[in-house]
């Protein structure tokens, strides 16, 4: 199994640098700390490879500016030679089910084709996420594409792979009023594998990035995960508190060649959280 965690500061990145050694080469991070060239280009020569997670959270309005600035970044990818981007679809406005708000749809693969089309000019392959879909009144959300078919369909339609997120599939798929087992069998049916699969938890609320095992997730869904794509790139996305757990929970359900003492080291360098680890039943 090939393990990934998502960063999300310069102190990690310096971390990195200075001090890890270890066997976790592979790491994900935000589009902001691609301003880092100088870290990011050492880090690299050094045999480490970087997947960088795209913009979030933008509606319609603002698509221009959306593409904009995915095309300046795409450009940075390039040059450190970051060869995935991982694109988010528009939010919505209001709470409807995304999957039959046709015009938003449109709106969304009009904007992200732009993008994929300026990646694959300089040879990066985009990734489409699955979002987020909530109607708990204090942080309501209707992100495009949030139900596992539409993910489907507008990726094919895109061209583009597909990053699956589970903590989004079992937010979306409680709102939804399916179970998660539902929401993930056209994933599994599909003619095509998820390239990367983020782990996080929650208490189907809200996207909160709890380790796996601190939510209210079926994770009898994440174990299948594993052995269902097990040649997907499993990326951590906690803050840093969770890590560890998450770490921890994905060595202890697959073989791999990573041991317990592999996730303290990583941990410990990069000041990283030990919580106590409990299994699930």
């Amino acid at each position: 199994m090939r393990i990934a965690i998502k960063l999300g500061n310069v102190k990690e990145l310096i971390s990195l640098l200075k001090f890890y050694n270890g066997p976790f080469k592979t790491f994900e991070l935000p589009v902001k700390l691609l301003s880092e060239k100088y870290l990011i280009s050492t880090l690299i020569k050094q045999g480490f490879s970087f997947n960088i997670h795209g913009f979030a959270l933008c509606n319609a309005d603002d698509a221009d500016l959306l593409i904009d600035r995915s095309c300046y970044y795409l450009k940075l990818c390039s040059e450190l030679c970051c060869s995935i981007f991982i694109l988010h679809g528009l939010v919505g406005s209001d709470i409807l089910n995304p999957s039959d708000n046709a015009q938003l749809i449109e709106a969304t693969y009009k904007t992200l084709n732009k993008i994929n089309k300026c990646a694959v000019k300089l040879q990066i392959k985009c990734l489409l996420e699955n979002g987020c879909y909530s109607k708990y009144p204090s942080c309501q959300i209707s992100e495009i594409p949030s139900d596992s078919f539409c993910h489907l369909k507008l990726a094919q339609n895109l061209g583009i792979g597909i990053l699956l997120d589970m903590g989004h599939a079992a937010l979306s798929a409680y709102w939804y009023k399916q179970t998660l087992d539902d929401f993930l069998l056209p994933y599994e049916n599909a003619s095509f594998s998820p390239d990367i699969i983020h782990f996080s938890d929650n208490f189907l609320n809200q996207d909160e990035h709890l380790a796996v095992g601190d939510g209210l997730a079926n994770l009898y869904n994440y174990r299948r995960a594993l052995t269902i794509w097990p040649d997907a790139l499993m990326t951590v996305e906690n803050f840093p508190n969770a890590i560890y757990k998450t770490l921890q929970w994905l060595i202890n359900h697959s073989q791999n060649s990573y041991e317990k003492t592999d996730v303290d080291n990583l941990c410990r360098t990069m000041g990283w959280s030990f919580k106590d680890y409990k299994s699930e039943s």
